[in-house]
């Protein structure tokens, strides 16, 4: 006689208690077998609210869209019956009897608990839609974690890992153009908080409890002012040099480029932001015009009035786009293009510097210093999430500091 397959059913408060520290509730996966006495329960480490939970029993949808995380909770939830059913089916293949309890198996156990395979399949989907480099950073933060322990599960995070994962890449070495270098104490950081945000990722979705996070323990500040990183950035005889150089009709590639960068160097903007920039980003008057635009990397919106900045050469390099008659004012571009480019017109106006896209922000920020703009109004201009920011440009132009404490008259 054939055994009757496992069936599954998922219970939210199975034990109905009536009061919880955060009015939140586990959800359970209860596996039977039909006309046996056979029942277990098995944990999916998700808690929710009662008014989150979906009564209709709809099939395979357990979350309701009120939470923030319904849809990747409720895949979570499928892939965990997918791996008992998938256990279930190994042993009818090989012919052998099978018992619920054979789904407290290890391999099941590492499979929906692996935090290196979540971090995998995160940055695989990226929900968030983050940035193309800030991918490319968690790839390589994931492939140094990889190369401490190549599989890490929820459980194992703890402080410990962490102190020794931290000894790992203080002795970490790299190859580059025959030599070998040591991480830098900033590479050490950014490692911990590429990391740390994937762990704060999996506390979003409710698979992990914030107190379990082994950084609450764990601090890694220390890293990233162990070193002050040079922030390069050009004077406004150099960018003047830029504005100035002739572009003929062969290099007339070179003229989005230049655009680019001169638009960044003048309001701030991320070439993320700058290459998204579209007619609904524009607020636009008779007499201004605004560029709204809430920044990728750190989903702060910055409303800049172009109108009102470096004499209004924002706001000329805009309309000379909106005259296009294209809703997109960029189009598809690459940094690693422009990039190219930027060495070309670097040597074109004279620039002895190793221009990148990303000096053009730092030049604004060092820009509005020169001009003695508040710090706050700048902070504000560059989307900084503190003050702390803005202040480095402030110490790259001590001269700003000086007139301003010179105009004080008691």
């Amino acid at each position: 006689m054939t055994t009757p397959k496992a069936e599954y059913r998922v219970l939210l408060n199975r034990r109905k208690r009536t009061k919880s520290r955060d009015g939140r509730f586990p959800i359970e996966i209860e596996a039977y077998i039909p006309n046996a006495r056979e029942r277990k329960y098995f944990p999916t480490h998700i808690k929710i609210t009662p008014d989150r939970w979906n009564n209709r029993k709809k099939k395979d949808v357990y979350i309701n869209r009120k939470h923030p995380n319904y849809h990747n909770l409720n895949n979570r939830i499928r892939t965990i019956i997918q791996g008992y059913e998938d256990i279930e089916q190994k042993y009818l293949e090989d012919r052998k009897p099978f018992h619920l309890q054979y789904l407290n198996q290890d391999d099941q156990k590492e499979k929906e608990q692996s935090f290196i395979k979540y971090w995998e399949d995160y940055i695989k989907a990226n929900p968030m839609k983050r940035a193309l480099n800030t991918i490319k950073a968690y790839k390589t933060a994931l492939k140094t974690l990889k190369g401490f322990k190549e599989n890490i599960l929820f459980s194992e995070l703890n402080k410990k890992l962490l102190l020794d994962y931290e000894l790992y890449l203080l002795d970490y070495t790299y190859i580059k153009q025959n030599e070998e270098f040591n991480l830098k104490p900033s590479s050490v950081h950014r490692m911990f908080k590429d990391l740390q945000a994937a762990i704060n990722r999996a506390i979003q979705e409710e698979i992990m409890q914030p107190q379990d996070s082994p950084f609450v323990s764990f601090k890694f500040s220390h890293y990233k002012n162990m070193e002050e990183s040079e922030i390069r950035y050009l004077t406004p005889e150099e960018v003047q040099r830029i504005e100035d150089m002739e572009i003929t009709r062969e290099q007339k590639h070179l003229i989005k480029t230049r655009d680019l960068f001169l638009l960044s160097c003048y309001t701030g903007l991320r070439f993320c932001d700058i290459t998204r920039l579209s007619r609904d980003h524009l607020v636009e008057k008779p007499d201004s015009m605004v560029i709204s635009i809430k920044q990728q990397k750190t989903g702060k919106r910055v409303n800049l009035p172009i109108h009102k900045m470096f004499d209004r050469k924002p706001l000329y390099i805009v309309k000379a786009w909106i005259a296009t008659g294209r809703k997109e004012l960029v189009g598809s571009i690459t940094n690693q293009y422009v990039n190219r480019n930027l060495k070309v017109i670097a040597a074109m106006s004279g620039i002895d510097k190793h221009l990148t896209f990303h000096m053009a922000r730092h030049t604004c920020g060092t820009g509005l210093v020169s001009l003695r703009i508040p710090l706050i109004a700048i902070r504000d201009v560059m989307g900084h999430s503190s003050i702390t920011m803005t202040e480095k440009y402030a110490k790259l132009i001590p001269t700003a500091l000086e007139d301003q404490l010179e105009s004080i008259n008691y």
